[in-house]
Protein backbone atom coordinates (compact mmCIF):
# COMPACT_ATOMS: atom_id res chain seq x y z
CA UNK A 1 0.00 0.00 0.00
CA UNK A 2 1.15 3.50 -0.82
CA UNK A 3 2.68 5.13 2.30
CA UNK A 4 0.75 8.33 1.56
CA UNK A 5 -2.52 6.38 1.58
CA UNK A 6 -1.58 4.82 4.92
CA UNK A 7 -0.79 8.24 6.34
CA UNK A 8 -4.10 9.70 5.10
CA UNK A 9 -6.08 6.69 6.34
CA UNK A 10 -4.53 6.84 9.80
CA UNK A 11 -4.88 10.63 10.06
CA UNK A 12 -8.50 10.93 8.95
CA UNK A 13 -9.58 7.54 10.30
CA UNK A 14 -8.11 8.59 13.63
CA UNK A 15 -9.93 11.93 13.60
CA UNK A 16 -13.24 10.30 12.69
CA UNK A 17 -12.73 7.53 15.27
CA UNK A 18 -11.86 10.03 18.00
CA UNK A 19 -14.98 12.07 17.25
CA UNK A 20 -17.18 8.95 17.20
CA UNK A 21 -15.74 7.50 20.42
CA UNK A 22 -15.87 10.88 22.17
CA UNK A 23 -19.50 11.26 21.16
CA UNK A 24 -20.27 7.76 22.46
CA UNK A 25 -18.50 8.41 25.78
CA UNK A 26 -20.30 11.74 26.22
CA UNK A 27 -23.63 10.03 25.52
CA UNK A 28 -22.74 7.30 28.00
CA UNK A 29 -21.64 9.67 30.76
CA UNK A 30 -24.02 12.61 30.26
CA UNK A 31 -27.25 11.28 28.77
CA UNK A 32 -27.78 8.20 26.60
CA UNK A 33 -30.56 10.02 24.75
CA UNK A 34 -27.83 11.86 22.81
CA UNK A 35 -26.82 8.63 21.12
CA UNK A 36 -30.10 8.73 19.19
CA UNK A 37 -28.79 11.85 17.45
CA UNK A 38 -25.62 10.09 16.33
CA UNK A 39 -26.61 10.65 12.70
CA UNK A 40 -25.60 14.31 13.02
CA UNK A 41 -22.00 13.10 12.76
CA UNK A 42 -22.52 11.83 9.21
CA UNK A 43 -22.25 15.19 7.41
CA UNK A 44 -19.04 15.85 9.36
CA UNK A 45 -17.73 12.42 8.32
CA UNK A 46 -18.45 13.19 4.66
CA UNK A 47 -16.55 16.48 4.95
CA UNK A 48 -13.62 14.69 6.61
CA UNK A 49 -13.61 11.99 3.94
CA UNK A 50 -13.59 14.58 1.15
CA UNK A 51 -10.71 16.30 2.97
CA UNK A 52 -8.98 12.91 3.11
CA UNK A 53 -9.21 12.56 -0.68
CA UNK A 54 -8.09 16.14 -1.28
CA UNK A 55 -5.19 15.78 1.16
CA UNK A 56 -4.00 12.65 -0.61
CA UNK A 57 -4.18 14.42 -3.97
CA UNK A 58 -2.24 17.39 -2.58
CA UNK A 59 0.46 15.15 -1.11
CA UNK A 60 0.60 13.21 -4.38
CA UNK A 61 1.37 16.24 -6.52
CA UNK A 62 -2.26 17.03 -7.41
CA UNK A 63 -2.93 13.65 -9.00
CA UNK A 64 -4.62 10.43 -7.94
CA UNK A 65 -5.89 7.41 -9.80
CA UNK A 66 -9.43 6.18 -9.27
CA UNK A 67 -8.08 3.40 -7.03
CA UNK A 68 -6.07 5.85 -4.92
CA UNK A 69 -8.98 8.29 -4.64
CA UNK A 70 -11.36 5.53 -3.61
CA UNK A 71 -8.82 4.12 -1.13
CA UNK A 72 -8.35 7.56 0.44
CA UNK A 73 -12.13 7.58 1.01
CA UNK A 74 -12.81 4.03 2.12
CA UNK A 75 -9.77 3.26 4.32
CA UNK A 76 -10.62 5.88 6.98
CA UNK A 77 -14.23 4.64 6.87
CA UNK A 78 -13.19 1.05 7.50
CA UNK A 79 -10.77 2.09 10.26
CA UNK A 80 -13.44 4.16 12.03
CA UNK A 81 -16.03 1.41 11.68
CA UNK A 82 -13.72 -1.24 13.11
CA UNK A 83 -12.74 0.92 16.07
CA UNK A 84 -16.34 1.89 16.80
CA UNK A 85 -17.54 -1.73 16.65
CA UNK A 86 -14.86 -2.78 19.14
CA UNK A 87 -15.59 0.14 21.49
CA UNK A 88 -19.35 -0.49 21.39
CA UNK A 89 -18.92 -4.23 21.96
CA UNK A 90 -16.69 -3.52 24.96
CA UNK A 91 -19.02 -0.85 26.36
CA UNK A 92 -22.38 -2.52 25.65
CA UNK A 93 -21.53 -6.13 26.39
CA UNK A 94 -18.43 -5.91 28.56
CA UNK A 95 -18.37 -2.87 30.82
CA UNK A 96 -22.07 -2.07 31.19
CA UNK A 97 -24.51 -4.61 29.71
CA UNK A 98 -27.43 -2.69 31.24
CA UNK A 99 -26.59 0.29 29.06
CA UNK A 100 -27.93 -1.44 25.93
CA UNK A 101 -31.27 -1.93 27.69
CA UNK A 102 -31.30 1.73 28.68
CA UNK A 103 -30.49 2.69 25.10
CA UNK A 104 -33.41 0.64 23.82
CA UNK A 105 -35.71 2.66 26.05
CA UNK A 106 -34.32 5.90 24.65
CA UNK A 107 -34.61 4.56 21.13
CA UNK A 108 -38.29 3.83 21.72
CA UNK A 109 -38.80 7.39 23.02
CA UNK A 110 -36.95 8.84 20.03
CA UNK A 111 -38.92 6.77 17.51
CA UNK A 112 -42.20 7.73 19.18
CA UNK A 113 -41.21 11.39 19.05
CA UNK A 114 -40.40 11.14 15.33
CA UNK A 115 -43.61 9.21 14.63
CA UNK A 116 -45.75 11.82 16.39
CA UNK A 117 -44.35 14.53 14.13
CA UNK A 118 -46.33 12.95 11.26
CA UNK A 119 -49.64 13.19 13.20
CA UNK A 120 -50.41 9.48 12.93
CA UNK A 121 -53.63 7.78 13.94
CA UNK A 122 -53.61 5.76 17.18
CA UNK A 123 -53.62 2.56 15.09
CA UNK A 124 -50.53 3.70 13.20
CA UNK A 125 -48.78 4.54 16.48
CA UNK A 126 -49.61 1.09 17.84
CA UNK A 127 -48.35 -0.60 14.68
CA UNK A 128 -45.16 1.46 14.78
CA UNK A 129 -44.61 0.55 18.45
CA UNK A 130 -45.02 -3.17 17.68
CA UNK A 131 -42.57 -2.95 14.77
CA UNK A 132 -40.07 -1.11 16.97
CA UNK A 133 -40.37 -3.76 19.69
CA UNK A 134 -39.55 -6.45 17.10
CA UNK A 135 -36.57 -4.48 15.81
CA UNK A 136 -35.17 -3.86 19.28
CA UNK A 137 -35.63 -7.49 20.29
CA UNK A 138 -33.15 -8.59 17.60
CA UNK A 139 -30.57 -5.89 18.35
CA UNK A 140 -27.57 -8.02 19.26
CA UNK A 141 -23.85 -8.05 18.66
CA UNK A 142 -24.52 -9.40 15.17
CA UNK A 143 -27.09 -6.65 14.64
CA UNK A 144 -24.51 -4.04 15.61
CA UNK A 145 -22.00 -5.45 13.16
CA UNK A 146 -24.65 -5.67 10.42
CA UNK A 147 -25.58 -2.03 11.03
CA UNK A 148 -21.98 -0.94 10.52
CA UNK A 149 -21.52 -3.20 7.49
CA UNK A 150 -24.53 -1.45 5.96
CA UNK A 151 -22.85 1.90 6.64
CA UNK A 152 -19.71 0.67 4.90
CA UNK A 153 -21.81 -0.28 1.86
CA UNK A 154 -23.41 3.19 1.81
CA UNK A 155 -19.99 4.81 2.19
CA UNK A 156 -18.68 2.62 -0.62
CA UNK A 157 -21.38 3.96 -2.94
CA UNK A 158 -20.60 7.55 -1.93
CA UNK A 159 -16.89 6.79 -2.27
CA UNK A 160 -17.31 5.51 -5.81
CA UNK A 161 -19.21 8.65 -6.79
CA UNK A 162 -16.72 10.99 -5.11
CA UNK A 163 -13.81 9.04 -6.63
CA UNK A 164 -15.28 9.40 -10.10
CA UNK A 165 -15.64 13.14 -9.56
CA UNK A 166 -12.26 13.84 -7.93
CA UNK A 167 -9.92 11.50 -9.80
CA UNK A 168 -7.18 13.27 -11.71
CA UNK A 169 -4.76 10.82 -13.25
CA UNK A 170 -1.18 11.79 -14.08
CA UNK A 171 -0.73 12.58 -17.76
CA UNK A 172 0.88 9.83 -19.80
CA UNK A 173 4.39 10.35 -21.09
CA UNK A 174 4.21 10.54 -24.87
CA UNK A 175 7.95 10.28 -25.49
Amino acid sequence: MDPLLKKVAVRYGGIMSAIAVLYLVIAYVVDPYYIMWEFVRYPLNIVLLIMSVLTFKKWNGGYSSFKETFSAWILPTIMTTAILIVVKLILFWGIDPNFITELRGYEVQFQQYVAKLANPTPEQLQMQAEMLDEQLAVKTKVGLINEYLFLIVVNTIFGLLISAALTKAKPLDTK
